[in-house]
């Protein structure tokens, strides 16, 4: 069907006739035919209202050229909020009466109010043909035919489901209260379609939106549904309540060290009551062990939408939304499932379910600080570890702060931590950690005072699966005042250096950097880190610590030499190792120039300078620079 060309709003309008079929297009002549956007006599033919839900033949089909206008006149017999629906075509919209225009914005995208009485709708076309497009008027209010039954909103219930009409508006009436909490979601099914969804009264009105939270407002009459979906598609509908769930599962805290809950039959919803006020880890797990899907929502709506750790008062029926498996942890340390760990002893256990979480007891007070090296078992879980106080404070959770000893314990005495399965490795299986307190002497195996020479003492640590990393104790009478701290090994490693307040002097890292200069007080000791479990093959490694200041041994004695004398030879005996050269001179006013070059066997890749007291006297280990100031 073609609507007719709009006519001259000066020219009356002869009286509808009963037909809905517009006025035919007058033959084409020899002659020119006349611009297609000058208005004619014709009259507008009439557009029924459409019911809800399908519209059948009141869905108008309409063919326009390009650079055309067309009308159709509408008969409002009921007040109230009416939507004009356009499937296939996006034309121009425009709304008149009695030749006064109707002020609706986005005609075609928002419901408009209108009074009883006689209509002209316009429509237009720019640039483009408008091909079989349908077109529908729907009358939202209550009473129109086209709503069925009323929706379900208790859990457990199976979805709604019906089948869109891209000219229709869907609608489905459910019952509930003025105040009360609901979760509705409509979805197209095997294809794509626009959804525009709102929750409305007898009025059409739009109280809130599909796909969100809603506290009903107080309306006339009861409560619907709908929907246009811009296409013919299948779909399904859920309304959930809130507040006052029904279908819903019972579930409660998990015990660390166990398996998340599975309720059986299986239920998209569950409540969950605290005995205590306080922090709950709540989530829903997956099969693998990772965070699945969950929405909480306490009596007056959702709650912890960006957290899993949230504080739940005693008595308060809470309700969470998913059909996964579901964990609730009491997040205070010494829970029930709690294990006591020593320190700097090997803890091994396993994580026996997908999202078990297991809590080791901290034994240290409050204001200390800790370290925690952690390691795989061979087809064992990658542990994430995260620290807690009493109260359920999150004080420690990356692996950086952990590993390097930087975790202070500032809050609420006693403290735990606890372990689930970290981004890699299985949902399962066994892993391996110390922990060591970093705030006082450590009780580590003794690292050996190095040297210069070919026969230098060393210390020897390993890294891999299973093994959870190293500690070593440089004595507090055995060390000088600057020290060069350095990884003699192919693998580079990562090493921290702690003095007794846990404070971080030093260190290397596994990107490259294997040596550090390390300023050591006297008489006070360091601990040495190094974490485990940076490859998958066990590795060995060497750690040389060596002095720098005057009372380094080991050094070859070499006197400056004079402008143009030769260079001081020297090579490297091997790849990676040092050579140490005490540059000596007879005044301290002399500048001295030092660089290492290239010989017939090699390349000196680096090097450094240090002045009597240990410091750098160069910037770059590696440059040349110019000293003065010292006699060697």
């Amino acid at each position: 069907m073609s609507a007719a060309p709009a006519q001259d709003p000066a020219t009356p309008a002869p009286e509808p006739s009963a037909t809905t079929d517009p006025t035919p297009a007058p033959t084409p002549t020899a002659e020119p035919s006349p611009n297609p956007t000058e208005p004619t006599t014709a009259p507008c033919p009439a557009l029924p209202l459409a019911p809800l839900g399908d519209p059948g033949d009141a869905a108008q089909r309409v063919t326009m050229e390009p650079n055309s206008t067309a009308c159709f006149t509408v008969t409002v017999e009921k007040p109230g909020l009416h939507r004009f629906v356009l499937d296939g075509g996006v034309p121009s919209l425009t709304l008149s009466s009695g030749g006064t225009p109707v002020s609706c914005p986005l005609l075609d995208e928002r419901p408009c109010a209108l009074a009883v009485g006689t209509y002209t709708l316009g429509l237009a076309t720019s640039d483009y043909r408008l091909s079989d497009t349908r077109l529908a008027v729907v009358p939202l209010m209550a009473g129109t035919s086209g709503c069925p039954d009323q929706v379900d909103s208790g859990f457990g219930t199976a979805p709604t489901t019906g089948t869109a009409d891209g000219a229709g508006i869907v609608c489905h009436p459910f019952t509930a209260a003025p105040g009360e909490l609901i979760a509705s979601k409509i979805q197209p099914q095997g294809a794509f379609a626009n959804v525009n969804a709102w929750i409305t009264d007898d009025t059409g009105k739009h109280l809130c939106s599909v796909g969100y939270d809603c506290v009903l407002p107080a309306g006339s009459g009861g409560y619907r549904v709908l929907a246009h979906l811009d296409s013919s598609v299948p779909y399904t509908l859920r309304v959930r309540q809130i507040s006052h769930p029904v279908g819903c599962a019972t579930v409660g805290v998990n015990a660390y060290g166990t398996a998340p809950t599975r309720v059986s039959p299986p239920a998209e919803c569950k409540t969950f009551t605290p005995a205590v006020t306080g922090a709950y880890h709540v989530r829903a797990v997956q099969s693998s062990g990772f965070p699945g899907t969950l929405t909480l929502y306490a009596p007056g709506g959702r709650i912890c939408e960006y957290t899993v750790s949230c504080q739940l008062l005693a008595g308060v029926t809470y309700t969470l939304i998913t059909d996964q498996d579901v964990r609730i942890l009491v997040r205070r340390s010494a829970a029930e499932g709690c294990e006591n760990v020593a320190l700097g002893q090997p803890h091994r256990a396993a994580l026996g379910a997908p999202g078990e979480v297991d809590c080791l007891n901290l034994p240290v007070p409050q204001g200390s600080q800790v370290a925690v090296l952690a390691a795989s078992e061979d087809a064992g879980v990658t542990p994430d570890l995260s620290v807690v106080d009493a109260t359920g404070t999150l004080l420690c959770w990356t692996e950086e702060q952990l590993s390097s000893g930087a975790c202070g314990l500032n809050g609420t005495a006693p403290y735990s931590l606890l372990v689930e399965r970290g981004s890699r490795g299985g949902a399962t299986g066994g892993y391996g950690l110390t922990v060591h307190r970093t705030d006082e002497p450590s009780d580590c195996r003794t690292f050996p005072a190095g040297d210069f020479t070919a026969q230098s003492a060393r210390a020897t640590v390993r890294t891999g699966t299973g093994i959870f990393g190293d500690c070593l104790t440089i004595p507090a009478n055995d060390h000088s005042a600057r020290e060069l701290i350095r990884v003699e090994s192919p693998q580079a490693l990562d090493f921290r250096v702690l003095d007794e307040n846990g404070r971080t002097v030093c260190g290397g890292d596994e990107w490259g950097e294997t040596q550090d200069d390390c300023a050591l007080s006297p008489g006070l000791s360091y601990t040495v880190l190094v974490p485990g479990g940076q490859s998958d093959a066990p590795v060995e490694h060497t750690l040389v610590r060596r002095d720098v200041t005057a009372t380094a041994r080991g050094c070859v004695a070499t006197a400056a030499a004079k402008v143009g004398a030769p260079s001081a030879s020297g090579a490297p005996a091997a790849d990676g190792t040092l050579v140490c050269h005490r540059v000596t001179t007879a005044d301290a006013r002399d500048t001295l120039h030092l660089d290492a070059r290239y010989t017939a066997t090699g390349n000196a890749i680096g090097h450094g300078v240090y002045d009597a007291k240990g410091k750098p006297a160069c910037e770059d280990f590696g440059a040349g620079c110019a000293v003065s100031g010292s006699t060697g």
